[in-house]
């Protein structure tokens, strides 16, 4: 952020929609700052012509035109387009997901796909506000199974990991809890707590 105190933005454009940003203050690395942000409405008629467009790209795509990565740098308005449109797994920052952590749509639509067959055109949610829709095509899949060393060491070393850490954070917090002096207001006195509070 350049802008000086009292200054006001040009219009910025973002994924959320278009902004126009006011600095009120600054105080070293930390801003106060207030936009007003402005999200476009997309008229069905805007939808139908982006659903006919997906649909003849993935024509071109059956028909061995364009590679699905060509066709995902030369149209794509998503952010991953120069990954080739990989989807990034937000809870593990890897490319493989389980069921449970794709959108329901997504989910719904690769269930009956094939490696390596192309969805048609999915509609999606961008940032819970505008709508669009997306091609989906799947790269791998893999049958679900119970977890073992061989397979999934990885998985459960983190697993592991996270249930000592939990344990080490709960010693400490009911060490601290005996010493420490908390409120409780009296609306949450007999709410169930996960740690022993003396409660006066």
């Amino acid at each position: 952020f350049k802008l000086k105190e009292g200054e006001i933005s040009n219009v910025l454009e973002t994924e959320a929609g278009y902004h126009i940003i006011q600095m009120i203050e600054r105080k070293g690395d930390y801003i106060n700052v207030r936009h007003i942000l402005l999200v476009p409405k997309v008229s069905p008629l805007d939808l139908f012509t982006a659903k006919r467009e997906l649909d003849s790209i993935a024509g071109l795509i059956r028909s061995d035109s364009i590679t699905f990565e060509k066709a995902v740098e030369k149209f794509s308005d998503a952010d991953n387009k120069n990954s080739g449109g990989i989807l990034i797994n937000e809870y593990t920052m890897g490319t493989t997901f389980e069921a449970e952590q794709l959108d329901p749509q997504v989910s719904f639509t690769i269930e009956k796909m094939q490696v390596g067959e192309l969805s048609n055109p999915v509609p999606l949610k961008i940032d819970k506000q505008k709508d669009a829709y997306r091609l989906l095509k799947l790269k791998s899949k893999t049958q679900p199974h119970k977890a073992n060393m061989l397979d999934d060491y990885a998985r459960i070393q983190q697993w592991a990991l996270q249930e000592k850490q939990m344990k080490a954070i709960n010693k400490w917090i009911d060490e601290k809890a005996k010493q420490t002096y908390v409120r409780v207001v009296d609306e949450y006195k007999t709410c169930p707590f996960a740690h022993q509070w003396e409660i006066r």
